[in-house]
């Protein structure tokens, strides 16, 4: 006798309902997290949105529900954390703006170290030239960075028919 496999929720669970109603769970975690936020289904799509209604303002979609293959995805925590993590309204705008301002700062600040090492470089190679040796020859790049063997002459001692000649 072949045992069957039990059906998973989303094999038996319809999703092409035109009202389809969010678990009361989620919803109260979602005025928790922002009371501006709520799940809508969009029967279109099959997919839940999430939007945000500011007040006096048109409300728009914070994001759509939904796996990376774009198929029907259930409400859940996860989905909560991401709302939360990636929330632009929990930050005001002088903390934005500092934000960007640090960032801004931090851009600046590295630019002028590398043009500070940069002419550090040009300078010690402007004077390796200024102080007698014009004649050193470029080198590729991908050479650069690696130490050259230098070469000592022949050895002293030669072996001659098994005997040893300075």
């Amino acid at each position: 006798m072949i045992e069957q496999e039990k059906p998973q929720f989303h094999d038996w669970r319809r999703t092409n309902d035109a009202v389809m109603i969010p678990s009361p769970h989620f919803i109260k975690q979602l005025r928790a997290l922002d009371p501006k936020l709520y799940v809508q289904w969009d029967w279109g799509s099959s997919r839940w949105e999430i939007w945000r209604k500011p007040e006096g303002k048109t409300p728009f979609m914070v994001m759509r529900v939904q796996n990376q293959d774009k198929s029907y995805r259930e409400l859940g925590a996860d989905i909560l954390l991401k709302l939360q993590a990636g929330d632009p309204h929990r930050f005001t705008e002088k903390e934005f703006i500092s934000y960007f301002e640090a960032m801004d700062d931090a851009i600046r600040a590295s630019k002028a170290r590398d043009m500070a090492r940069r002419i550090g470089a040009i300078s010690k190679e402007i004077a390796w030239y200024l102080h007698g040796n014009p004649t050193r020859v470029q080198v590729p790049k991908q050479f650069a960075n690696e130490k050259v063997p230098i070469l000592k002459g022949p050895d002293p001692l030669i072996k001659i028919g098994g005997v040893l000649h300075a």
